[in-house]
C-alpha cells in the first residue's frame, strides 16, 4: 500500500443503503502487511455502525493513503507529538513504525485526555516507553483521580515549556480536537517555532461556516460545465457541485488529501484549511473545494 506512518485512508461505507465516505487514520505500522488497523471512536452514524453492527467479513472500498501528516526518518531525527483524545491514532502508527525502523529517534509525546480511563493504547504506550530508549511519554489528564500517576490539568504553555526541553530542529506533530490543536499551535508559534515545523492532522471541518455571522448570497460559475448557480457563503463549493450534479473528484472531504483541488479562474475562494494543497498548485490558483467557500462571484475550472 506504500503508506507513510501517520497517513489516512478514506472509506466508502454503506449504511442503510447510503454511501458515506469517512476518513480514518491508520494506527498500525505501514510495515505491517497482513492487515490495516484503524481506531474508531463512537460519535456519529458511521462510527456507531462500525462499533455496534459491523461484523467480520464486511467489505469496504478504500482510497489512499493520503495526507502530509507523517513521520519521515530522513527528516525527523527529533520529534514532539501532541495528541488529544483519539488524536493519538496516527501517532500510534508513527511510534509503531519508529520501533521497527528508527528506534534512535528522539520522541516526546504529550497526550491529553479527560481521565485515566480515556487513555487509548495505554498498555502499548507503556510498552513503548520501556522499549524505545529516547521516548518520553507525558500523559495529562484534566479530570484524573488522585491515583493518577501522570500530569494533572490542561495542556498549556507553562506545562509545555516545563517539559519540552531545548528547542532546536524538532518536527512537531499535532492531532486532536480543533480547540486543542489551535491552542498547541498558538503556544508553539509564541515559543518561536516556525510554522513549517508544525504538522497538523484534522478530520473535522466547519469553523468558517459556524462563525459566519451574516451569510451572503454568492454566485458560482462552473466554466467547463457551463452552469452558474447562486449559493450561500456558508456552503462549501463541493457541496454546491454535488447538489447540482457536477462531478468533482474528492476523497477525504476535510482538506487533507488534495483530490478536489480545482483552479479558480476568477473571484475569491476562502479555504478553512489547506494542508492538503501543494504550494505550487496554490500559486497556480487552485483551491480545495471540500473546504472552500465562495466570497462574492467565483468562476471555477470545472
Amino acid at each position: 500500500m506504500n503508506a507513510k506512518p501517520g497517513q489516512f485512508l478514506t472509506f466508502d461505507w454503506s449504511v442503510d443503503g447510503k454511501k458515506l465516505p469517512r476518513s480514518y487514520s491508520i494506527s498500525s505500522s505501514p510495515l505491517q502487511n497482513e492487515f490495516i488497523e484503524i481506531t474508531v471512536k463512537e460519535q456519529g452514524v458511521v462510527s456507531t455502525f462500525l462499533n455496534r453492527e459491523a461484523r467480520e467479513g464486511l467489505t469496504v472500498e478504500a482510497h489512499g493513503p493520503f495526507g502530509q501528516f507523517y513521520f519521515d526518518e530522513t527528516r525527523d531525527r527529533s520529534i514532539v507529538l501532541f495528541a488529544g483524545g483519539s488524536g493519538v491514532t496516527p501517532i500510534m502508527s508513527m511510534l509503531r513504525y519508529i520501533e521497527e525502523a528508527a528506534p534512535d529517534t528522539e520522541i516526546t509525546l504529550f497526550y491529553a485526555v479527560r481521565s485515566e480511563h480515556d487513555v487509548i493504547f495505554e498498555e502499548e504506550l507503556e510498552r513503548l516507553r520501556k522499549r524505545l530508549p529516547k521516548f518520553r511519554f507525558l500523559p495529562i489528564a484534566s479530570r484524573a483521580s488522585p491515583q493518577w500517576s501522570g500530569l494533572h490539568g490542561y495542556l498549556n504553555r507553562a506545562l509545555i515549556e516545563q517539559h519540552l526541553g531545548k528547542l532546536d530542529q524538532q518536527t512537531f506533530f499535532v492531532c486532536g480536537p480543533p480547540g486543542f490543536m489551535a491552542t498547541v499551535k498558538d503556544v508553539l508559534l509564541r515559543l518561536g517555532i516556525l510554522a513549517e515545523q508544525i504538522l497538523q492532522e484534522r478530520f473535522t471541518i466547519g469553523s468558517v461556516a459556524s462563525t459566519a455571522a451574516n451569510p451572503e448570497t454568492c454566485t458560482v460559475e462552473f466554466a467547463k460545465s457551463g452552469q452558474t448557480f447562486e449559493c450561500s457563503s456558508v456552503e462549501t463549493l463541493l457541496m454546491i457541485a454535488e447538489k447540482h450534479g457536477i462531478d468533482i473528484p474528492y476523497s477525504c472531504r476535510v482538506g487533507q488529501c488534495g483530490t478536489c483541488a480545482t483552479r479558480v479562474l476568477t473571484g475569491d475562494v476562502e479555504m478553512e484549511v489547506e494542508e492538503g494543497l501543494e504550494p505550487a498548485l496554490r500559486a497556480q490558483g487552485y483551491r480545495l473545494l471540500c473546504v472552500g467557500r465562495a466570497r462574492g462571484s467565483v468562476t471555477l475550472e470545472a
